[in-house]
């Protein structure tokens, strides 16, 4: 091997790391903030495309199987995508794997697999509308449409229970008139008859 040449490496050609100079800039940008905007990671990637600068782990205390996917960045990251700085906690694995498995893909293509998520409903609605052909996607999708149905055939058996609540209502409001009726009739007769 020459000097000239590259190292060789395990990742794909897409994924190569590059040799980083020794510039004040490289040294600049090593020590920025945690909410800083950072450039390309030169160190590589790991599986899902994400580099290895940004640490990631499963949700603290999350409970459900989408945590599996969706990861807690350490650090909040700032991208700086179109001009507009946003900060970002999380990372879906499985974006960030469609996003990078292309060769010919950015090296920060896999910003468009952060999010911000807060409470597992909103990873489970991302994970049905962006990958419902995943497993997750798929199970998270038909337990929407059980409760669905579910809803459905409680609001259902409301409106026929309050229908045929009604109904009875209406035929004892029936006798009741009759009722009223017929001792207005039998008090009249009654007056008539005394007078």
């Amino acid at each position: 091997m020459t000097l000239d040449s590259l190292p060789p490496t395990d990742l794909p050609p897409s994924r190569t790391p590059e040799i980083p100079s020794a510039s004040p800039s490289t040294v600049a940008s090593s020590t920025l903030s945690p909410t800083a905007p950072r450039p390309a990671s030169s160190v590589g990637v790991d599986a899902f495309g994400v580099p290895l600068a940004i640490r990631h782990h499963r949700q603290d205390r999350g409970r459900h199987d989408v945590w599996e996917l969706a990861h807690q960045l350490d650090e909040p990251y700032v991208s700086s995508e179109n001009n507009e700085a946003a900060t970002f906690t999380h990372v879906c694995l499985l974006c960030a794997q469609e996003l990078t498995c292309n060769p010919f893909s950015s090296p920060t293509a896999w910003e468009g697999a952060l999010h911000r998520w807060k409470h597992t409903s909103n990873v489970k609605a991302h994970m049905v509308s962006a990958h419902g052909d995943h497993r997750l996607g798929k199970t998270e999708a038909s337990k929407k449409l059980e409760t669905a149905v579910r809803h459905l055939d409680e609001a259902i058996s409301r409106e026929a229970a309050f229908e045929n609540k009604r109904a009875a209502s209406a035929k004892v409001d029936d006798r009741v008139s009759k009722r009223k009726g017929t001792i207005q009739r039998v008090q009249a007769a009654h007056s008539t008859a005394d007078g």
